[in-house]
């Protein structure tokens, strides 16, 4: 398991106005709004700070929709399964935009800087992830080994919620500040778990 408590992610201001819906109408948004959404995004960038955690694992089964790791843990799903046929490897990974980006969100003195600060976590999030998997991806190429591009995580594609305290446990993200509520929603809140798998070249 290793930890990085500091990672250089940039998001573009485009993928924030995409997620909040308006950069199809951005031509329509007056000077003064542009002006004002971008010292937004700049001061809730300024909020992010991106961490994670990560692991290589062995995969010891794959069958009947349940993949078995190196120590026993099982995720059931149809889809991570049929994801990871031709995997010997998978990479779960863990990443936080951090709690002061979280905070800010809930403190924003408006509905559209809330939206702003959301969004803005959201969009670290996903881009710290995927910096992990390329990281990850750059040490294994030397070795034979290729990190898939898509990520399962759990809530989705029938894979559990419940599967994050695997996530937990073998990352150990009380290292990282993260904790996990009774319902397996992750703080801070912006947050990712994921799984890639990783096989041969």
């Amino acid at each position: 398991m290793k930890i990085l408590r500091s990672i250089p992610v940039q998001v573009p201001d485009e993928r924030i106005y995409m997620r909040l819906g308006r950069y199809r109408h951005f031509a329509e948004i007056s000077s003064a709004q542009k002006e004002h959404f971008a010292k937004t995004i700049a001061a809730a960038k300024s909020k992010c700070r991106s961490a994670a955690a990560w692991e290589v694992v062995p995969i010891r089964s794959n069958r009947d929709s349940e993949v078995t790791i190196e120590g026993g843990d099982v995720f059931a799903s149809p889809g991570l399964s049929k994801l990871l046929e031709g995997c010997d490897q998978v990479l779960l990974l863990a990443v936080t935009a951090g709690t002061e980006i979280c905070e800010a969100a809930k403190e924003a003195s408006s509905a559209a800087e809330t939206a702003i600060y959301d969004a803005v976590g959201s969009e670290t999030a996903d881009a710290a992830a995927a910096w992990i998997q390329d990281y990850v991806r750059q040490g294994l190429r030397p070795r034979g080994l290729a990190v898939a591009e898509r990520r399962f995580s759990p809530g989705y594609g029938g894979l559990a919620l419940s599967v994050q305290e695997i996530f937990f446990r073998r990352l150990q993200l009380a290292e990282l500040g993260m904790t996990l509520t009774p319902a397996f929603f992750m703080i801070p809140e912006k947050s990712v778990t994921a799984l890639a798998g990783v096989s041969r070249i």
